[in-house]
């Protein structure tokens, strides 16, 4: 792979992460995933490369710039997720914790209709 292939993938990573970004500020998580397994399919092509191409000073700039930037949206898609994962999870115990009850205790057992 040479410097401008690999420099036009780790642009391409970078507006893949502004993508997620705009879907995670839209609240799109379906479009948040898409954007995120493009940016997953990049990131492991730049990995794959055994051994990365020799960068000019300017190209060095660039890229250390445009991982910055990916690290940058990666923190704030974070911020904005997690918040949204912590109500899910409470919407979501509830439900969790009634049907363990019920496998600890059996449906319709007990409770009700029983004299001592």
């Amino acid at each position: 792979m040479d410097a401008r292939t690999h420099l036009a993938l780790c642009e391409s990573a970078a507006r893949a992460t502004d993508r997620m970004l705009d879907a995670a500020r839209e609240g799109d998580w379906d479009e948040l995933a898409v954007a995120e397994e493009a940016c997953a399919a990049l990131v492991e092509r730049l990995r794959s490369v055994r051994e990365p191409p020799p960068l000019d000073d300017a190209q060095r700039s660039k890229k250390a710039i445009l991982i910055r930037k990916m690290l940058a949206n990666d923190r704030l898609i974070r911020d904005i997720a997690n918040p949204e994962l912590a109500r899910l999870s409470k919407l979501l115990s509830p439900a969790h914790d009634e049907a363990r009850l019920a496998r600890a205790y059996g449906e319709g057992s007990g409770a009700g209709g029983a004299t001592p």
